[in-house]
């Protein structure tokens, strides 16, 4: 029909509350279970928000005294003799465990209608077995236990600020699993929290357990928006802080400007890289939504991610040697080996168990650091002999190909003694591949451009190099000849 689902839930009081003004005859209520699963998509809703109308529709009815929910076939039997609810003697009242038992209750004290339609509340509906306690699972006087993982089991919460109700809407309240509209408790303070007066909340796991967290959630209260959180950091601790001191905590996780125009129930999911397992958790709240005297939310979950053999050792910042230890999810665990170190290092020689490590190390050079990890160029950064961490900025240079072929000297050979001239000025050496031949007529013409006389050379010289003389400016040495041109 594509209702909402406050259109839905309306709807349904709205016909039972008719029903309760006129006749009061039965009302039947039937639906399609395939309606209320995932695989069923509406246009307004989803499937918790239709699963959600039943529930609170059921809490709603039964906030009635004279109402009752009953299977079919006791209202066949009922419209074979219909009685009015607690009339006459006829009506025998139920125990105690059949109040608790008809109401669906079995841990804690429970106040309702009885069977005869007269209030009653029993003190304690039942015990709860470890690991299940009281309300745990999200049903108020049931027993149960997550099956979300959530990690604020068994362990305790405190608070700062003053709670708005010192029984019901006290610190506690924030991780009982009560979070559904028809099923909710909230924790409230009598202030709003500001970056200078922040409220906060830790959570202390159970004994000495640690976990390393990296998903939590929180979930909006059911009236005034304003009052919602916006800005807070998640902050973890070894087991050694307080709730309203900020020594010791690590900053994990940090939002702002969150649950602006969120819905009532809203749960909102963060999170985050973390690799730590802290005993205590704190979140600390700098803002809400607006309002200026309080602040409030309805639940806080937290959870963890899958544990690992190697997330265990490196949380751990072990690396060498067996280990025993809490894991990520709580549970006590022994690995084998989380790895072996490389001489002269051994496990524990530096003074911390199962950490390769040396008392000894005599710390290699930067040359030697280079020559080890064979590189000869460039800024290399890796650990030295010792296990340290070291950068050195140039384990060398290179030879560049293309400069020593442009430095390669190139000579001229000639067969016959050159007379002496004065110094050179400058000098450029070219290759000769045999006799003079091989000079270029790039000198003959400049020959005839010289202005001094051209050098007179022996008659033997002067022979063998008829064709192609000598320019102004040569000098032999040996069998060299060097060109130098004006």
């Amino acid at each position: 029909m594509n209702l909402t689902k406050a259109q839905a839930l309306a709807i349904l009081e709205y016909t039972l509350d008719q029903r309760l003004a006129s006749n009061r005859a039965p009302l039947f209520i039937g639906a399609h279970t395939n309606l209320y699963t995932d695989a069923v998509v509406e246009q307004n809703t989803t499937a918790q928000d239709r699963r959600d109308v039943i529930e609170q529709f059921v809490a709603y009815a039964l906030s009635k005294p004279q109402v009752r929910f009953v299977t079919g076939a006791g209202i066949i039997n009922w419209l074979r003799n219909p009685v009015a609810l607690g009339a006459g003697a006829g009506c025998t009242p139920e125990t105690d465990a059949q109040f608790c038992s008809r109401l669906g209750k079995n841990c804690g004290t429970v106040t309702g209608t009885d069977n005869c339609g007269a209030s009653r509340t029993v003190s304690s509906c039942g015990t709860c077995t470890s690991p299940q306690t009281c309300g745990r699972g999200g049903v108020l006087n049931v027993c149960g236990s997550p099956t979300n993982g959530d990690k604020t089991e068994g362990g305790t919460a405190s608070g700062t600020g003053t709670a708005c109700n010192s029984t019901n809407e006290n610190v506690t309240k924030a991780h009982d699993n009560l979070m559904t509209s028809g099923n909710f408790t909230k924790w409230c303070v009598t202030s709003a929290p500001t970056s200078t007066s922040p409220i906060s909340t830790m959570y202390d796991v159970s004994g000495t357990t640690a976990f390393a967290i990296n998903k939590y959630t929180i979930t909006t209260a059911n009236d005034v928006a304003g009052r919602d959180p916006k800005s807070w950091t998640l902050q973890g601790c070894q087991g050694s802080c307080t709730v309203g001191s900020s020594t010791g905590w690590t900053t994990l996780d940090t939002r702002t400007s969150q649950f602006a125009g969120a819905a009532r129930f809203q749960t909102n999911t963060y999170t985050f890289t973390n690799g730590t397992a802290y005993q205590e958790y704190r979140l600390r709240f700098t803002a809400n939504n607006g309002d200026t005297s309080k602040f409030q939310l309805a639940e806080i979950q937290m959870f963890v991610g899958s544990c690992t053999t190697q997330k265990f050792c490196s949380c751990l910042g072990k690396n060498c040697g067996t280990v025993t230890a809490n894991d990520n999810c709580g549970n006590s665990r022994t690995v084998s080996s989380c790895g072996t170190c490389t001489s002269p290092q051994t496990c524990g020689g530096g003074g911390t168990a199962n950490v390769c490590g040396s008392t000894s190390c005599t710390t290699e050079t930067d040359a030697q650091f280079c020559s080890r990890l064979g590189k000869n160029c460039g800024t290399v950064t890796a650990n030295d002999n010792c296990g340290k961490s070291r950068t050195v900025s140039s384990c060398g240079t290179c030879t560049s190909p293309q400069r020593a072929e442009v430095a390669a000297r190139r000579t001229f050979v000639a067969e016959a003694p050159a007379p002496a001239v004065p110094p050179l000025r400058a000098t450029r050496s070219l290759k000769l591949d045999g006799h003079l031949q091989s000079f270029t007529s790039t000198f003959r013409k400049r020959r005839a451009s010289m202005v001094s006389p051209p050098v007179a050379a022996p008659a033997a010289f002067t022979a063998a190099t008829s064709r192609r003389p000598i320019p102004r400016g040569a000098r032999r040495h040996g069998s060299t000849c060097r060109i130098v041109p004006d």
